[in-house]
């Protein structure tokens, strides 16, 4: 998905899955530029019934970034940043909680389970260092996903401030001119 728009011209992945999907179908953590999509399961209240049981309806939606070097080259002196496929996504606070839970519970994963060594040792080697390879990217993106989500989000209320301040002009340059 992010490499038919020239907007994503930096993610270069050539790939039908994500890097979820590359991981679980295939076994490896692809290189960046990475693809990730992330189904968000929020509330939402509805005006409905006014039963306080049937109140809450269950949202799904589907979040789709990219991971890519800052300079669009490929090489690990490069920052990473991450762009949201669907231009006209603007993270909502509840999209930005999600990401931050799921950072966070990534967090006690690794607290709790990467010194184990009755568990690393019940694994291969390889298994154990390419799970752990794994759990970075996904810190990684998430932790990007956060920073653009805020950003986005910053620069979506500064437009909106400066269309509203537009309008307002407006309606007092026809309210002059009557």
């Amino acid at each position: 998905p992010c490499w038919f728009d020239t907007t994503f011209r930096g993610c270069k992945s050539f790939s039908n899955y994500g890097s979820s999907d590359i991981f679980f179908v295939y076994g490896f953590v692809e290189d960046w530029p990475q693809y990730w999509n992330y189904k968000i399961v929020t509330t939402s209240r509805s005006s409905g019934s006014g039963s306080d049981d049937d109140d809450d309806d269950v949202v799904i939606e589907e979040v789709e970034f990219c991971v890519s070097p800052t300079s669009g080259e490929e090489n690990d002196n490069d920052e990473l940043h991450a762009h949201f496929v669907d231009r006209d996504y603007v993270p909502s606070h509840e999209h930005i909680t999600w990401f931050a839970q799921h950072l966070l519970r990534l967090n006690e994963v690794k607290l709790s389970m990467k010194n184990d060594l009755e568990l690393k040792q019940s694994m291969p080697r390889h298994e154990w260092d390419l799970a752990w390879l794994y759990h970075e990217s996904l810190v990684k993106s998430i932790s990007l996903a956060i920073v653009q989500a805020i950003d986005s989000s910053r620069e979506n209320r500064e437009a909106a401030a400066a269309n509203q301040q537009a309008l307002d002009g407006m309606l007092d340059e026809l309210s002059c001119e009557e």
